[in-house]
């Protein structure tokens, strides 16, 4: 990428103080943290600038060309990866002269917003409490139950809620909250009050902000077995 002047250089994960964004094509920031280049100022690509780049790339991407002597197999292999990894649409479906000669066209259906996510806003905040543990991936229900039953003195998880009647042998605040009222969790799902939430048999489940505070309260983790959408709503 060309930067022009003092540019500042970065990795993913770094923090970076904007000091002027006026400009759509380069930012002034300075570095923000322990490390040892804290402090240093200098220009960095703007958001526009990121984001034009990036679509700029997925509408030309190309794989192979006429002289391209791979085997078709392995074309369509590359195709079909990139495809799904850059979230293009079909294949134009006219027949091809050469089997290695190809290129996709840009999907109709909008882009995730999340795969032109360059920067992301963060506030440096002092958190008087212990902060929550979201596991992500095939292990997270081993991983969990290792961190609750190997250290339960630091994590703990919290009770969920459901509108469904109590069984035989479950206890209401221990095993879930149990909602007498539908209607009344729904207003409340409608009110941000929980982290995730969603129906199953007719019947409601969810995780709480306030489940997730009751056991930061006793200055323990909570891990949470939620989503990777629910992310974003504990930043809230």
């Amino acid at each position: 990428m060309d930067r022009p002047g003092e540019a500042v250089s970065f990795q993913q994960g770094d923090i970076l103080h904007v000091l002027n964004g006026s400009d759509e094509e380069w930012w002034q920031a300075a570095l923000v943290g322990p490390s040892a280049e804290d402090g240093v100022q200098g220009l960095i690509p703007s958001k526009q600038r990121l984001e034009k780049k990036a679509r700029t790339s997925t509408k030309n991407v190309k794989f192979g060309e006429p002289d391209d002597r791979r085997s078709s197999s392995m074309s369509t292999k590359l195709r079909t990866s990139f495809k799904k990894k850059l979230g293009f649409g079909k294949r134009n479906s006219s027949p091809q002269t050469n089997a290695t000669a190809s290129s996709v066209e840009q999907s109709e259906e909008p882009q995730d917003e999340e795969m032109l996510s360059f920067y992301e806003p963060v506030t440096l905040q002092k958190r008087g409490y212990a902060r929550p543990v979201i596991v992500l991936g095939p292990l997270k229900e081993d991983i969990n139950d290792k961190l609750v039953n190997d250290f339960p003195e630091k994590f703990a998880g919290c009770v969920p809620h459901t509108t469904r009647k109590a069984r035989q042998g479950e206890v209401d605040g221990r095993d879930y909250h149990f909602v007498t009222s539908v209607e009344q969790m729904e207003r409340d799902i409608q009110a941000h009050l929980f982290i995730e939430a969603g129906r199953y048999k007719d019947n409601l489940y969810g995780t709480s902000i306030q489940a997730v505070r009751e056991v930061a309260e006793q200055n323990k983790h909570c891990i949470l077995g939620v989503s990777g959408y629910a992310i974003k709503r504990l930043h809230l």
